[in-house]
């Protein structure tokens, strides 16, 4: 078992009887060698240093320009939420389940991040949809009553693969015709995401994921990374743990700057929102302030927007989702 920290976060990974092909084998043994550096690899190009993330602490950040400068934007939006905004069901139900999407994407980037860009991304999707669907038939249980399915593991990629391998035709239910961020071209991918995100959920609910193979879907090596021993165990135990679906505990570990980052978002977005516009508007305003920060890296901006992006095309889905149940369980109501 090896302990590895992703912005600031640990990771125990496991693994036995885990068999990989030549290439997944080279990225294992050059990530094995950094870390023996001291350093993890975030991509081919960029390396975080771990030591300077175990030793910080989160006092480290409170002069930070661009910490402070969003700091201030939350106090000045939450003041202006106080003083003149209602409280509207979209806060309560909506945000609770896209905060859990987009955390489990977050989380899911580092989890897979061992395994290099590919692992990054296909570790944000998995774990993102996951914990999508699991919050999203709990809420939605303990409200409405209608989601009683028995989430499996075999079901989550299967959805979430049949998502990302095929062409995605615009479906304005289904990928957030609502959703205007300004996420840059260069971090595109993460839109990207957000979209292969939604479709996962739709797939979901809306089709028999039995007899899917996801073998005859994904890459091998995209298999290989999912079913591995280590992306197994950290993605079991993030389900199971129910601070990884809980608003008041953020980002526990908020070592690292886009650790911060996302936490104050998620601070700001737990307590703000009354609509999409509003989810749209708190993205991209902090955005402009990321981008005006020439210290953050190019893959630390990565997996900020992955969270922003799922945060948003979820909002949507979800909204729209609470809608057609209200809707379809006030027929039944009077029929």
């Amino acid at each position: 078992m090896l302990l590895i920290y992703f912005c600031g976060r640990p990771y125990h990974l496991h693994f036995k009887r885990f068999t990989i092909n030549k290439n997944l084998m080279k990225k294992l043994l050059l990530l094995l060698s950094i870390i023996s550096l001291s350093l993890v690899s975030c991509n081919n190009e960029e390396t975080l240093d771990t030591a300077t993330l175990q030793t910080e602490t989160p006092a480290s950040y409170d002069n930070d320009p661009t910490i402070i400068q969003l700091k201030g934007l939350n106090e000045n939006l939450m003041s202006v939420h106080q003083e003149s905004r209602g409280f509207w069901s979209f806060l309560k139900k909506i945000c609770t389940i896209a905060y859990a999407d987009a955390k489990g994407a977050f989380s899911g980037f580092g989890i897979g991040s061992m395994f290099g860009p590919a692992g990054s991304w296909i570790g944000a999707g998995v774990v993102g949809v996951g914990a999508s669907i699991n919050k999203g038939i709990e809420v939605f249980s303990a409200n409405l009553s209608p989601l009683t399915q028995i989430v499996t593991r075999h079901d989550v990629e299967a959805a979430y693969a049949l998502a990302k391998s095929s062409n995605i035709i615009y479906n304005p239910t289904v990928l957030g015709n609502r959703v205007n961020i300004n996420i840059p071209r260069k971090y595109s991918k993460a839109i990207d995401l957000g979209k292969t995100h939604n479709m996962a959920l739709h797939n979901y609910f809306t089709q028999d994921l039995s007899n899917v193979d996801i073998y005859n879907v994904l890459s091998e090596d995209e298999v290989e990374i999912i079913h591995s021993n280590s992306f197994t165990y950290n993605y079991d135990s993030y389900m199971k743990s129910h601070e990884s679906y809980d608003l008041d505990f953020a980002i526990a570990n908020d070592f690292h700057k886009a650790d911060r980052i996302v936490k104050l978002f998620f601070e700001l977005y737990n307590s703000y929102p009354e609509n999409m516009d509003d989810v749209n508007y708190i993205i991209n305003e902090y955005i402009k302030v990321i981008e005006s920060d020439k210290s953050i890296s190019d893959v630390e901006k990565q997996s900020i927007y992955v969270a922003f992006a799922v945060t948003a095309y979820s909002s949507d889905y979800w909204d729209y989702k609470l809608e057609k149940l209200q809707y379809d369980s006030s027929v039944e109501t009077n029929q």
